[in-house]
């Protein structure tokens, strides 16, 4: 059973320590999930648990996004429009690859 993530939870803090390299990060409530947010306000990721685990899916580009798959990642495809599911621009390491 997924679990209520919260913004204050040790994996979004753990994930938020991760991306450190790219500036300070909070993680705030997003679609059923966390969000991660540079101090900036980009988004740059989410947080959630679909039954699988707490995950980290990172945001990426088009180019971004094929490196992330060809190294074994799934793209997150929550939106469906007109019956049909759509990617949001994130993917994670799947468990196992």
């Amino acid at each position: 059973m997924p679990t209520a993530l919260t913004a204050d939870s040790e994996f979004a803090q753990y994930c938020c320590e991760l991306l450190a390299a790219i500036g300070p990060c909070h993680a705030l409530r997003m679609f059923g999930g966390l969000g991660l947010r540079t101090a900036d306000g980009l988004n740059v990721a989410l947080v959630t648990d679909l039954g699988e685990g707490d995950t980290l899916w990172l945001k990426a580009d088009a180019q971004a996004r094929a490196d992330f798959e060809a190294q074994g990642c799934a793209a997150l495809h929550l939106m469906l429009m007109k019956g049909v599911p759509r990617s949001m621009g994130y993917t994670a390491r799947r468990h196992p690859p």
